[in-house]
């Protein structure tokens, strides 16, 4: 199985390229986009993403989980915990807990941190321009919009230091 991985950043917040690095995947192929900011803290999580696409062929976005994203079926753990061994061994027992590829029930999107979906549902709908559009909604939301299946794989867990050093931590952005 191929997972095309991306690691998108724009200081434009333009999601242009994005879509860019996107066209490089083929049909049958899926694509993992990721925050600069987000990191996998163990390797299981690779294999039980794998076992989730195969474990639910119909999704067509998967999440994972985020220690934070203001999302009660995504947020796990403290968000103002950052001390990484915490971290660490929580990732390790979610990936060893988890590890068949088990995720949760349909949700109505997922956050923009990290996501992975099949090439052809993104071929059908391609990241909006902007990050935050006119109408304030953000691209995790547009994106999702169209998807029959959207779940979050529980043997993932992402550490996402999302604005922690800034005075104004700013997770509204990411309410629901």
């Amino acid at each position: 199985m191929e997972i095309f991985r991306i690691a998108p950043f724009s200081t434009t917040k333009s999601l242009v390229g994005l879509n860019e690095h996107c066209a490089r995947a083929k049909p049958g192929e899926y694509i993992q986009i990721m925050d600069w900011d987000a990191m996998v803290l163990d390797r299981r999580a690779y294999n039980v993403m794998e076992k989730a696409i195969f474990n639910y062929p119909h999704c067509d976005i998967f999440g994972a989980l985020l220690n934070r994203c203001n999302l009660d079926w995504q947020q796990l753990g403290d968000p103002e915990n950052f001390g990484m061994l915490y971290h660490f061994k929580k990732a390790e027992n979610y990936a060893q807990v988890y590890g068949s590829g088990l995720c949760s029930e349909p949700v109505p999107f997922v956050a923009g941190a990290f996501m992975l979906f099949k090439q052809e549902y993104w071929a059908a709908n391609p990241f909006p321009e902007k990050i935050v559009g006119e109408n304030g909604k953000t691209f995790d939301k547009v994106f999702c919009q169209n998807a029959a299946e959207i779940r979050v794989i529980l043997g993932a867990y992402i550490f996402h230091r999302h604005r922690a050093l800034y005075e104004d931590k700013g997770m509204g952005h990411l309410l629901p």
